[in-house]
């Protein structure tokens, strides 16, 4: 058996990170029940964890292998004391799988955060791998030869965030995850840090000012402790796994029906899961597809997909139609469907049960586009206000922290007309469906405080929209060039992307023959011309190896699978810190 490779070491074996309390909202109660949406509940593939090759003792320190644990928890079964069991069992505090040692013999002590976080999700039957192949789909263990690599605790947040979604991972709030985990759900903790991230385990327990409550592996491991001792708060990502688990009671949290019909994930040819279901369905409704070509119970991403999202990318002028579902398409798409969904408004109070008319109809479409009534109900009476209606009003009411009554009042009406504003705008900056959402110069520069691009925040943004090249993209990339402009000859230049001088206009050949601005922003902009055009093919198609081998090839002495490893990871973590 191969040795572990230094792949399995960087996990989170060095530091804290973190550990400032922050104040809780009002109220919270851990153990109130959260309810799955549709997706959630239906539309995500059955889990198999068949790929395993051999399984070893839960406390072999054979840590690339999976375990074999006598505790087990399979989707449909969920409870918080069978997952607290599941997780006990790895007595992770003492286990020698977990114990600080070198294991590649390379001198440096290595930890192992993601093993543990592996261990526990495969004995609950749900999707984190340690392996993958190139396209981010489980690998068994030491797959080297036919094309599977291990993953670290930085490429997991990665593929949390970007493949997660096909096998029924979503991301959560912090006092989301301590609900869904003491009612048995699978729940991790996951940061990316530069260069070493981290992951962890939310288990049952209680919600504190420490945030939720965790197992972990790493620089300490504890079966017992709370998030913001080892994480920093607003930076650490929560993710829940719902896949086939049983329907809950409660409120249905507000998803707007337009953009519920929208894969979030981008996807191309072979892709699988609920997010390949959901494009399907929503090229059927915009007449792409048809119902017949559908297979609910193993959405695949076929030859008909392919041809069905080339045709919708040319009659939506989207150039070239590549036929990959990417983050222009997911745009265009959420267009089409928002299009074809009936205008909600916001009727004035006050209705109650037995109404009937135009204002109970205006009520019933807005409770459907905030997505806490279906179709089916708003189809079947749109002008009447039963008991149907008002079982959804008073979601709607607990949701925005109203009493549950049931009655349509001036406070009812008042916090519609705020949802359905917010909903606009959320649809004009591109929606939830729209993969990173419109950039926020604000959050930008949060980024780029303390460095020389401070400032550049709206610039930034502007750009991105302008030239349509994903902020996060750039931001990933400048990152890995020269951190933000403050390392090597970029500050000197006032060139983010150290774009080789070739008579750019407006530039002069500066230091080492670099392209040199009088201002970042003229050096930002040439930057993002350059990308939108040379590169646009290779955005389009989300193919970061081939933008690489063109951008910084290997026979300049760039080391080509760290700068694309760099897009990937960088992106995941962008995505959700500008939007």
């Amino acid at each position: 058996m191969p040795t572990v490779p230094s792949l399995s070491r960087p996990n989170s074996n060095v530091r804290r990170l973190g550990g400032s309390e922050a104040p809780l909202p009002p109220g919270v109660d851990p153990d109130e029940v959260v309810t799955l949406d549709a997706f959630e509940a239906a539309k995500v593939a059955p889990v198999s964890l068949s790929y395993a090759a051999s399984s070893v003792p839960v406390d072999s320190q054979d840590v690339g292998s999976p375990t074999n644990p006598s505790k087990t928890n399979a989707p449909g079964h969920r409870s918080k004391d069978a997952y607290a069991s599941v997780i006990d069992q790895f007595h992770v505090g003492s286990n020698p799988r977990y114990a600080i040692r070198d294991t590649s013999g390379d001198g440096y002590d290595d930890t192992f955060c993601n093993i543990f976080a592996w261990d526990v999700m495969s004995a609950m039957g749900v999707q984190l791998p340690h392996w993958v192949y190139a396209d981010g789909s489980p690998a068994p263990a030491y797959s080297y030869g036919s094309g599977g690599h291990e993953q670290d605790a930085n490429s997991v947040n990665a593929w949390l965030n970007d493949q997660g979604p096909q096998y029924g991972w979503k991301e959560i709030t912090p006092e989301q995850a301590q609900q869904y985990a003491n009612q048995g759900y699978p729940v991790v903790a996951s940061q990316y840090v530069n260069p070493i991230g981290h992951i962890a385990v939310v288990r049952p327990g209680t919600l504190t000012s420490q945030g939720p409550e965790i197992a972990q592996a790493g620089a300490t491991n504890t079966n017992d402790s709370h998030a913001y001792n080892f994480f920093t708060p607003g930076k650490v990502q929560f993710f829940v796994n719902t896949s086939g688990g049983p329907p809950s009671t409660g409120p249905k949290l507000p998803v707007d029906s337009a953009t519920a019909q929208v894969p979030h994930s981008d996807l191309t040819q072979g892709s699988k899961g609920g997010d390949v279901l959901k494009l399907q369905r929503a090229l059927v409704k915009l007449g792409y597809l048809e119902g017949a070509d559908l297979n609910p119970s193993n959405p695949l991403f076929g030859p008909k997909t392919l041809a069905a999202v080339k045709r919708f990318q040319t009659d939506h002028g989207i150039t070239p139609a590549y036929g990959n579902f990417g983050p222009l398409t997911r745009a265009a798409l959420l267009k089409a469907i928002v299009a074809r969904e009936p205008r909600a408004t916001a009727p004035a109070a006050p209705l109650v049960r037995g109404a009937e008319g135009a204002k109970v109809k205006q009520l019933k479409v807005a409770l459907y586009r905030l997505g806490f009534l279906s179709k089916a109900a708003l189809d079947a009476h749109p002008d009447e206000f039963g008991s149907g209606t008002e079982a959804a009003l008073k979601k709607f009411q607990k949701a925005y922290g109203l009493q549950q009554s049931g009655k349509y009042g001036s406070g009812s009406e008042a916090k519609l007309k705020a949802a359905l504003t917010a909903l606009s705008e959320s649809l004009r900056a591109g929606g939830s469906g729209s993969g990173s959402g419109a950039p926020s110069a604000a959050k930008i520069d949060t980024l780029l405080k303390g460095t020389p691009m401070a400032g550049q925040g709206a610039n930034l943004a502007a750009f991105a929209k302008q030239y349509d090249v994903p902020a996060e993209l750039a931001l990933a990339m400048i990152w890995h060039e020269d951190q933000f402009m403050t390392t090597g000859i970029a500050p000197l230049n006032n060139n983010p992307g150290n774009l080789r001088f070739v008579g750019q206009p407006g530039a002069v050949s500066g230091v080492s023959g670099f392209a040199k601005w009088p201002t970042v922003k003229q050096g930002l902009e040439a930057y993002f011309k350059l990308l939108s055009t040379t590169y646009r093919r290779f955005i389009d198609q989300r193919d970061w190896a081939g933008l690489v081998h063109l951008y910084a090839p290997s026979s300049d002495g760039n080391d080509e699978r760290a700068y694309v490893d760099a897009i990937t990871s960088g992106m995941s973590r962008y995505r959700s810190k500008i939007s």
